[in-house]
This record gives C-alpha cells, structure tokens and sequence, in this order.
C-alpha cells in the first residue's frame, strides 16, 4: 500500500461536512492510502510541524500541503497543546525600523520554503497550495526572493490565488458557515491540482 501524508488547517480537516477534501481526492485519485494531519484552526507553523513530527512515520510517495493564513500565529503552550491567536499583537512594536507586515510574510514564507527542502531530501514528491491567501503585497527584497525560489520549483499550486478564492469564483462555498469550499469545491480542485502534478512532473 502506498501512502500519501496530508496537513493543512481545516481546509484538508476530515470534516464529514466536507470531505473528501481536495487533498483526499487526489490521494486517491493516484491510487494512495492518506493519512491527514490537518487540523481545523491552525496556522503555517502548527502545519510545519506535523510535517517535521509525522513526515518518516510511513513511508510515504506523496506529501500534499494546504497552507493556512498567514494572519494566524500559532503557540505550543505549557500543557504541550496548541493554540492560535493572531497576529494583530504584534502591531505593539513601535519601532519604525521594523515592518509588521513583512516579518509575518517572510516567517510564513520560511517555513513554506523549510518543507519544501524537508521533502526534497527525503525523496517524497509534494504539493502545496494556500486554503486562504492573505498575502499581501510586498516590496521586501528578502521576502521577494523567498516567493521566487518557492514558485521556481513548480510545486507550489497557483500561488497567487487560494482554494477558498476558486470556491467563491465557481459559487461553492459550504452554507453552514460561508467561509469554507463546499464538496463540489474540493473536487474541481482536486481536478486542477492533479493537472499541475502532472504537469510538472520531473
């Protein structure tokens, strides 16, 4: 049995209200037993981690990663559980020097790129794509390189948009709470995603 390792937020969740997920369907759409650690709420740091944490648990052929806002700011607490809250706290540096918006893209666009390498040196072929796009726009040189070296590997899926943004596009959001794709949403997803994996594989 081939696996398949999936994390996100609670885009790629096993929520019965949604799922299968996109992720889901192009695991098995390759034939691919998936196991997901996406978990609903969280932001790109908790996803880096399943990641570091989970990634050599099986042998896996495929690695598919939804990453999060990047206006979420994830915390390990004391009782070793996670929690989020957002960024907004930050605006408390006063410094003029510093510049808010470019930190937070560039910490999220690091550990973007950190995954990329963590999956290269092991061999596992991956995509990637955003469940929500906030990302701003910015004339940071450091945060500019970042953004091209990740999109130069052809395995980060339509970085300038979201699943989210084609769900709103094509009118699927799920009407229990309009903020997520609804299972027709994942699936013509998926569709497009597994085009881009074949397209660009090496």
């Amino acid at each position: 049995m081939k696996h398949c390792f999936i994390s996100g937020d609670s885009f790629e969740d096993d929520n019965l209200v949604w799922t299968p997920s996109a992720g889901q369907l192009v695991s098995e759409h390759y034939g691919y037993k998936w196991s997901t650690f996406a978990k609903a709420g969280q932001g790109n740091f908790y996803i880096l981690n399943t990641i570091l944490e989970n990634i050599k648990s099986k042998d896996y052929k495929l690695a598919l990663i939804s990453w999060s806002s990047i206006n979420r700011k994830d915390f390990i607490t004391a009782f070793s559980n996670w929690q989020v809250t957002s960024n907004v706290d930050a605006t408390k540096i006063k410094n003029s020097h510093f510049s808010l918006a470019d930190q937070i893209i560039f910490e999220n666009l690091n550990y973007i790129a950190l995954a990329q390498l963590i999956f290269e040196s092991l061999n596992i072929p991956y995509c990637m794509w955003w469940s929500y796009n906030d990302l701003d726009q910015t004339e940071n040189k450091k945060c500019l390189e970042l953004i091209e070296n990740i999109k130069d590997k052809k395995t980060f899926f339509n970085f300038e948009s979201s699943s989210y943004e084609h769900a709103k596009s094509i009118k699927q959001i799920h009407s229990y709470d309009g903020k997520h794709p609804n299972q027709e949403a994942h699936r013509r997803w998926s569709l497009k995603i597994i085009d881009f994996i074949n397209e660009n594989k090496k």
